[in-house]
């Protein structure tokens, strides 16, 4: 299942996951009670039975795989413990921010998901004293589950920014090495025509390093309210010229500054703002 309007990898392969999972209300002991089937992502007051529930609940899937994995969560509601095999391997708190938990050297086979949920207000909870906000329950956004090698991207940071008439972008690259052997590695990042690259960089063992550097985008075309234009970011991790990992997405050049009671972007206002003060 791709979670976004495009592809994010081609190189990094997904680990299919069936939608429906068992689901179990939890009591105060946290022993099982009723169960049901239910979709991810969704929440469970879509169950007629549960649409007032609040408590915590249990998810289950069993899933084959194996060698290194990254599991992401796009958004558990509200508080999530993840467990593989019965061990706890994640704990997230906060609806609406992704998480992601590494797997590392799982035996081939099939495994036991299980991901306990709780959407009360409690001590851990930002909105620990009971509101008049829903709290909605469950994985309500994609889980998603990618095989990925020894060495991967787990994160690229785009900041453009625009100097004597030229954009320019700070490119921040974060990239993780399990292995327990040092590896050099280049790094290419082609964004439209445009490539640069970060070559022949030492990956310590057990280590994440960040990758920075500025560059210039001469044929960059700005991004504006009028003309939101993106560009395609496609970045490739290569170790002995083969490319081992990869990661997809999208960027504009834009710079948002405020001046007064004006917010500027790329140095002017905004139609909507011309507009008004018109």
């Amino acid at each position: 299942m791709n979670t976004r309007l495009f592809q994010n990898h081609i190189v990094r392969k997904e680990i299919p996951l069936e939608p429906i999972w068992d689901f179990h209300t939890l009591n105060a002991e946290e022993e099982k009670q009723e169960k049901f089937q239910m979709i991810v992502p969704g929440c469970w007051e879509s169950n007629p039975k549960l649409s007032s529930y609040k408590g915590k609940a249990l998810y289950s899937k069993k899933v084959f795989f194996g060698g290194n994995v990254r599991l992401v969560f796009k958004g558990v509601s509200h508080t999530a413990h993840v467990y593989l095999d019965k061990k706890e391997v994640s704990y997230h708190y906060n609806a609406y921010t992704e998480f992601s938990v590494i797997l590392e050297d799982i035996p081939y086979g099939e495994h036991l998901l299980e991901v306990k949920v709780d959407n009360t207000f409690h001590e851990e909870s930002a909105l620990h004293v009971r509101n008049d906000y829903y709290s909605y329950g469950g994985i309500t956004r994609p889980v998603v589950m990618e095989a990925i090698d020894d060495m991967f991207i787990r994160h690229i940071h785009f900041i453009p920014y625009k100097e004597n008439g030229k954009w320019y972008a700070t490119i921040s690259a974060f990239v993780n090495n399990l292995s327990s052997e040092e590896k050099m590695v280049t790094l290419k990042i082609k964004i439209n025509d445009e490539e640069v690259s970060f070559n022949d960089k030492a990956l310590p063992p057990h280590t994440e390093i960040r990758m920075e550097n500025s560059y210039e985008f001469r044929s960059a075309i700005p991004y504006t309210l009028e003309n939101p234009k993106l560009y395609r970011m496609e970045a490739k991790l290569l170790y002995n010229e083969k490319e081992v990992d990869d990661l997809i997405d999208r960027v504009g050049f834009r710079e948002i500054k405020v001046s007064g009671k004006d917010i500027l972007i790329n140095g002017g206002k905004s139609y909507h703002q011309r507009s008004k003060s018109s």
